[in-house]
């Protein structure tokens, strides 16, 4: 992914506008601000229900990274 433009920041995080490297889809990357590990579950926890809920109103996940160990947290 290839970090375009801030596009705000909120209380728990960041969103990033990016647009795919191979693909060329444009997304929102989420990233949270704390690296605790309430944070860190708290952020799994919100992944795990967008993940599970389908609906045209509600954005879908392209992309998760939730290993705090394998780069920065997010999901576009």
């Amino acid at each position: 992914w290839q970090f375009l433009d801030t596009m705000g920041r909120g209380g728990q995080g960041e969103a990033v506008k990016v647009q795919q490297l191979t693909g060329g889809i444009f997304g929102v990357l989420k990233v949270p601000h704390s690296r605790t590990v309430t944070a860190i579950k708290r952020f799994q926890r919100e992944v795990a229900i967008i993940q599970g809920v389908q609906h045209a109103a509600i954005v879908r996940l392209l992309d998760v990274n939730l290993d705090a160990n394998a780069g920065e947290l997010g999901y576009v």
